[in-house]
């Protein structure tokens, strides 16, 4: 009876093993992809006509994220529907084909093994509707037109037609998607002159017809008879086409924000019902111009509505709010903005912290000021009371305190209460900030030797790993630009080719076969020591 109970918990046992897939415990990892042991119809076939295609690996597989992997070139009417059993791929309904055309269906990354997910990278299947397989390759990268570090993720295409509008409009008719480097391999190709289009496909259309998607594109046709490398694409996203309302908002009482597509040129304002003369009303233009800010002092209608007009631009906007009442619940519009009838201060500096030599303390305030006493306003160094230079910004916002600040000493500005008003009529409470000023020996300098410099206007830039521009230069022909006094730290240069000279970058337009103003970076990253007079020259290629 023992042995019969005993031969049972075998027969389990051995059943269950049976019915499961498990890895072997011990013994050497399996860092080896899945392998295709056999395809019907065969790879490279020609004279294609089936319907379907099967594929046998030699272990289990599986897929992952087919839909952003699976690429058909040039494209189906409808993807086929791929599904995998066990170690057999399927790839079913392949319909539409068009005749002598050489196809590769790309896997990317999506086939993997089952047991370690070994990757079988860019794996592709070819074959041809006609007597031969096509063979020509196109290969570069899509480089973003800002940073000049490659893009992934992005689509290249080639059309063979050749009239403008056709990314607009049309599939393209070979196509794949960049790499993680931004580099691109376009095989199977067929002889022919082609247009060349790169697309950051956001709705997965193939079309150019999203205005936040970024494009790239050779300026004239490719006349492809040999294999061509290092075919490169600048991409970018193009400005705004035309003037538009994007946003109206409240901010909070009393505020209110208007952005524009474009900026605004001589934006002129009405409102109704039209506020008393005792409503002061006071507007601001941001430094791009492409937003408008207002402040009314006191308004008490449960509505208004804005009559923007701008004739340089063709603006002619109306807009009506419901107005936020101080105290409500909803007083505050946008979470973390500033109740506007308090006045708040914002300094540039912490309280303890140095002020760099080549500033000027600045106190930001989130209300225009009506009101402004200097004499309450006081600049002590040590004990001494200090005769200092106070400005308001044109925006009536920005309070500058300027003086010959000297290293080594310990400045305190004091501010007593109701030395500001603003546009609601509130004051400010006592302020008092305790500062330092950075010393001289803090900071390096930089002499940049240009040789072969372009003959265009340029724009040269210190910025940071971040591309925050530190200095800019509108640089001369003279072939030496300095820079001083900069914080120590690691930076890189970048140059502009201001070929509009309008003093900044712009960006292109496919319509009008316009390339983004070109950028070039100096290939090693500057160092900046505190004490450093750094001389590098920038020979141009």
């Amino acid at each position: 009876m023992m042995r019969n109970r005993f031969l049972i918990v075998i027969a389990v046992v051995l059943a269950s093993s049976c019915a499961q897939v498990l890895t072997p415990d011990g013994g050497i990892k399996d860092l080896l992809p899945p392998r295709v042991i056999s395809y019907n119809p065969d790879s490279a076939a020609t004279n294609f006509k089936s319907k379907s295609i099967v594929l046998l690996f030699n272990e289990y597989i599986q897929l992952k994220d087919l839909q952003n992997q699976l690429i058909v070139s040039p494209p189906l009417n409808k993807d086929p529907d791929v599904t995998i059993k066990k170690k057999e791929l399927f790839i079913e309904n392949i319909d539409s084909l068009l005749g002598n055309t050489t196809y590769t269906i790309s896997f990317g990354n999506a086939i993997r093994d089952i047991t370690e997910n070994n990757v079988l990278d860019n794996f592709r299947y070819t074959f041809s509707t006609g007597p031969i397989i096509d063979s020509l390759q196109l290969s570069g990268k899509i480089i973003n037109a800002s940073t000049l570090i490659g893009e992934k993720g992005i689509l290249v295409m080639l059309y063979a037609e050749n009239f403008d509008s056709v990314p607009l409009k049309k599939r393209p008719y070979y196509f794949t998607k960049t790499k993680e480097d931004g580099s691109y391999l376009l095989t199977n190709l067929k002889a022919g002159i082609y247009k060349v289009f790169a697309l950051e496909d956001k709705n997965s259309n193939y079309l150019f017809d999203n205005p936040d998607e970024r494009i790239a594109f050779s300026n004239t046709p490719l006349s492809l008879l040999t294999n061509k490398d290092s075919f490169n694409l600048i991409l970018f996203r193009e400005g705004p086409k035309k003037q538009k309302l994007i946003k109206a908002s409240q901010i909070a009482s009393g505020r209110f924000c208007f952005s524009y597509a474009l900026p605004l040129k001589n934006p002129q304002l009405i409102f109704r019902p039209e506020p008393s003369s005792s409503s002061k009303v006071i507007h601001e233009l941001s430094v791009t111009g492409d937003s408008i800010d207002f402040w009314f002092a006191e308004i008490n209608f449960d509505s208004l509505t804005f009559f923007i007009r701008d004739d340089a631009t063709q603006v002619n906007d109306s807009v009506t709010m419901q107005l936020v009442k101080v105290g409500s619940k909803n007083s505050r519009t946008r979470a973390g903005a500033e109740d506007p009838r308090r006045l708040a201060l914002k300094a540039n500096i912490q309280a303890g912290q140095k002020l760099d030599l080549t500033k000027n303390l600045v106190y930001t305030c989130n209300n225009p000021l009506k009101n402004m006493f200097p004499k309450n306003i006081f600049l002590l160094q040590g004990k001494d009371t200090l005769t200092a230079a106070i400005s308001l910004s044109e925006n009536k916002r920005i309070l500058s305190i300027k003086n010959n600040f000297e290293e080594d000493s310990v400045y305190t500005l004091f501010m007593a209460p109701g030395a500001l008003t603003d546009w609601f009529g509130q004051k400010n409470d006592t302020v008092k900030l305790v500062f330092t000023i950075q010393q001289e020996r803090y900071y390096g300098a930089l002499k940049i030797k240009l040789t072969n410099i372009p003959t265009s206007p340029y724009i040269l830039q210190l910025v940071t790993e971040k591309d925050q521009v530190i200095r800019e230069l509108k640089t001369t022909e003279r072939g030496f630009e300095k820079m001083d006094l900069l914080p120590p730290g690691q930076y890189r240069l970048k140059l502009i080719a201001d070929e509009n000279k309008n003093g900044k970058w712009d960006t292109g337009n496919y319509l009008k076969n316009q390339q983004p103003e070109k950028i070039i970076y100096y290939e090693n990253p500057i160092k900046m020591r505190s004490g450093w007079d750094l001389d590098i020259e920038w020979i141009f290629k």
